[in-house]
């Protein structure tokens, strides 16, 4: 258990062992909470979760999962890298959920590995992990190591982990339970799911634009290009996001733009020069002013506090 971990994903991760031992009618998955020095643990929203003990060089076990939030910096200690390190060597099954990614890439565990972590935090874990091939999928199985964007998607991590231990119909019953009859698999992105303001949206037209704007962070693309690409005026292109976002093409653009920049300066160790560039503002003045606008503090200050403040946020015998 990593400070500041969500606590939906961690009570997701329990209750399918919990209820993978019900639908087998015996005792397949047993669990241990685990923390570095077997002090209680807070979530994000405040509860703090009793552990059964610190991690130990005598460990062994079948499984081990880091579970975080999003603060995961909070477990790159010698530590508990040294120790997630330690069990993948000695064939340790090793995930993470959430923002775990982090702590799994931290200690050298996912290098030329296909992996996937929240959304929000996407772009900054690719620009501090490149040895670890990140992917937009909501959760990712490899041989000896597994990786969840976290949230309810950790009922479809665990019901497929889950499914090399259990038989077929014990699998079926357990997504019964959870009354999840459509298992979403390992190919499914979470792009598809990650913004709940589009859902509503039914136009083709400002959905493709929103695409072209997502595919061009660096490069910003004239809006009167973005309307001739999808088949409009650049007044009908207007209307069409004032109606379905109520703003207009060129401030959501650069509030996606705002919002990378945001999840770079807190989880990568580029400058803010880099990020700057990276995300399509030719000066340093002018992108220091349009966060200070957006966020109400300065890059700087953002970096500095980190990302509880001045933003959106204020998240098998096995080891858990």
């Amino acid at each position: 258990m990593i400070p500041q971990f969500t606590l939906t994903s961690f009570a997701a991760a329990i209750d399918c062992l919990r209820a993978a031992n019900r639908v087998a009618e015996q005792q397949v998955c047993s669990w241990h909470i685990l923390s570095e020095d077997a002090a209680p643990v807070a979530s994000s929203s405040g509860i703090e979760i009793a552990v059964d003990q610190a991690i130990s060089n005598e460990d062994k076990w079948d499984v081990l999962v880091v579970c975080s939030g999003f603060q995961p910096e909070a477990a790159e200690t010698k530590k508990t890298l040294n120790y997630v390190r330690r069990l993948s060597r000695f064939g340790s099954i090793v995930g993470g959920i959430e923002t775990g990614a982090y702590v799994l890439a931290a200690a050298q565990v996912l290098n030329d590995q296909e992996c996937t972590v929240h959304w929000e935090l996407f772009d900054g874990f690719v620009q501090r992990y490149p040895e670890a091939r990140a992917v937009t999928r909501l959760f990712v199985i490899n041989e000896m190591n597994f990786t969840c964007g976290g949230h309810l998607a950790v009922v479809d991590l665990m019901i497929a982990l889950l499914s090399r231990w259990l038989r077929d119909n014990e699998v079926s019953r357990l997504s019964s339970l959870f009354m999840h009859d459509i298992r979403r698999s390992t190919a499914e992105e979470f792009s598809k799911v990650q913004s709940q303001e589009l859902s509503t949206v039914n136009s083709g037209k400002v959905l493709k634009a929103i695409e072209i704007m997502r595919d061009n962070i660096e490069t910003v693309v004239d809006r009167r290009e973005i309307a001739a690409y999808v088949g409009v005026s650049l007044r009908q292109l207007e209307r069409l996001f004032n109606r379905h976002l109520g703003l207009s093409p060129a401030s959501y653009y650069k509030r996606l733009r705002l919002n990378k920049a945001k999840q770079l300066l807190h989880y990568s160790s580029l400058s803010i020069t880099e990020i700057a560039i990276i995300c399509g503002f030719t000066s340093m003045s002018h992108f220091s002013k349009s966060y200070r606008e957006f966020f109400g503090i300065s890059p700087k200050f953002s970096r500095k506090v980190g990302p509880v403040i001045g933003g959106q946020r204020q998240e098998l015998r096995s080891g858990l």
